[in-house]
């Protein structure tokens, strides 16, 4: 029979302006026991369920300790965005930058020498170490 085991249902909340993941499930002591044994879950009065800070949640983790004792539905976790950062919390993205030509001679002597990911390396910081100036070459 497929619900002869409690069920936990996951989700994402604030608490104390911290995003966490809520786990809420009926009473039952061995699953509480488990998850004060085994995770960095905590009792919160006020929401009534067991939370854990979601810099500390690991979904395969908690779901291989709990699908045993338990049915894990974690479905509201799927199409649930992140709660709200903090402010002044910003996501940086890392611009593609084109790779710089270099001067006549420089880059046959890395192809010479090196790797091609060693190659996209110095394409790109050389020119930004000598300020967009051309380096020389000797030897």
């Amino acid at each position: 029979m497929l619900n002869s085991k409690p069920q936990i249902t996951l989700s994402q909340a604030l608490h104390n302006q911290t995003p966490v993941v809520k786990a809420v499930f009926d009473f039952n002591p061995g699953i509480s026991q488990q998850l004060k044994d085994t995770t960095c879950a905590c009792w919160s009065r006020r929401m009534g369920c067991w939370y854990i800070r979601r810099e500390d949640f690991y979904l395969n983790t908690f779901f291989a300790r709990f699908n045993n004792p338990a049915f894990i539905d974690y479905s509201k976790l799927k199409g649930q965005a992140a709660p709200d950062q903090p402010e002044g919390h910003q996501q940086f993205k890392r611009k593609k930058d084109p790779l710089a030509k270099l001067p006549g001679g420089y880059t046959e002597k890395l192809e010479q020498e090196n790797r091609p990911n060693t190659i996209k390396t110095y394409k790109h910081y050389i020119p930004a170490a000598y300020g967009g100036a051309k380096p020389s070459i000797s030897g």
